[in-house]
């Protein structure tokens, strides 16, 4: 954010001379930290409010002004604090991505995420950083550690919401979608109406749930399977669902 934008640009150029103090030029530096945070706070689910970063950059010039910084110190703090933070962050992220595969890396990824929520939190709750940032609604740090750990992990099909019932229905809809050509949709939708029955999907994670089947449907849809492996596959899938214990 800061970094991209033309030397001198983001503060403007005060008569001071008097050396920063370091209290001053910490906060600076703070600032360009919320700036290196605010993308991947985005990718964990906070609302990003100035994409451009051209109002953040306007409240932090006023900061920089009244405290009679010089442009050119001002810049190199932000800036510089702002490519730290992103390279910490990229980093811890390569990092538990490198080995989602493996499931003895998902409590270091769930620290990682624990962290970053704190993180995007400090932002959003800072007078300027909330220019930058917002939480979700009715979110508190350890919830949106949770959904951003579990995004990452979604895919894999260790999510923390991903009950043995949740799998067997994502299973059953993907079986929907592949035989949705020889079935019709009208067909494929009926296949799936055991995943709405009661104490199968618990409210809280019933948007979560859906976007999930719905995921697997589609990837069902792109590997249809012949009409006579339709014959039975939605039929062995249902079985299979039914045969997990709901939750009551």
């Amino acid at each position: 954010m800061f970094a991209a934008l033309a030397v001198g640009a983001w503060i403007a150029p005060t008569l001071a001379s008097a050396q920063p103090s370091p209290l001053v030029m910490g906060r600076l530096e703070t600032y360009g930290r919320f700036a290196g945070d605010a993308p991947f706070c985005e990718a964990a689910g906070y609302k990003r409010l100035d994409p451009s970063g051209e109002a953040y950059r306007q409240a932090v010039d006023k900061v920089a002004d009244r405290a009679g910084v010089g442009a050119q110190d001002a810049e190199a703090a932000a800036a510089a604090a702002q490519a730290r933070e992103s390279q910490e962050m990229q980093a811890g992220l390569d990092k538990v991505k490198a080995r989602l595969a493996d499931p003895s890396g998902d409590a270091d990824l769930r620290l990682f995420a624990t962290e970053v929520a704190a993180r995007c939190h400090r932002v959003a709750d800072d007078p300027l950083g909330s220019i930058l940032l917002e939480p979700p609604p009715r979110s508190r740090a350890s919830s949106v550690a949770l959904r951003y750990a579990d995004s990452l992990l979604e895919p894999l099909g260790r999510a923390g919401w991903q009950t043995p019932l949740i799998k067997a229905g994502a299973a059953l809809a993907e079986a929907a979608g592949a035989c949705e050509a020889h079935l019709g949709k009208g067909a494929a939708d009926a296949a799936m109406a055991p995943l709405r029955e009661p104490y199968v999907v618990p409210p809280d994670i019933y948007d979560q749930a859906f976007a999930y089947f719905d995921k697997r449907r589609a990837a069902g849809r792109a590997h249809p399977e012949t009409a006579a492996q339709c014959r039975g596959l939605i039929a062995k899938r249902a079985a299979e669902f039914r045969k997990i214990p709901k939750l009551k």
